[in-house]
């Protein structure tokens, strides 16, 4: 649905739900919800550092014994 100029300028003196029909401003359309803020202790920073540890040091581990045992191959290019 089209709102004219007049119609547009008028919203500024009276509310957007007497305005545009039958549209309502709820906080998720403004985007007004409340956000998770997580709370940061030792005893949840922890754990999950551990995990990760453990779960990235044997593919580190892995990708230095991949990257030690290769080797160097030359080709010998003879031109006539």
């Amino acid at each position: 649905m089209y709102y004219g100029i007049e119609a547009v300028a008028a919203c500024w003196t009276i509310t957007a739900l007497q305005c545009f029909d039958g549209v309502t401003d709820t906080k998720f359309k403004q985007q007004k919800l409340p956000a998770w803020q997580p709370i940061m202790t030792a005893g949840t920073v922890l754990p999950v550092l551990f995990a990760v540890g453990v779960t990235f040091i044997p593919l580190g581990v892995a990708l230095l014994v991949t990257s030690n045992n290769v080797s160097v191959l030359t080709v010998l290019c003879i031109v006539v």
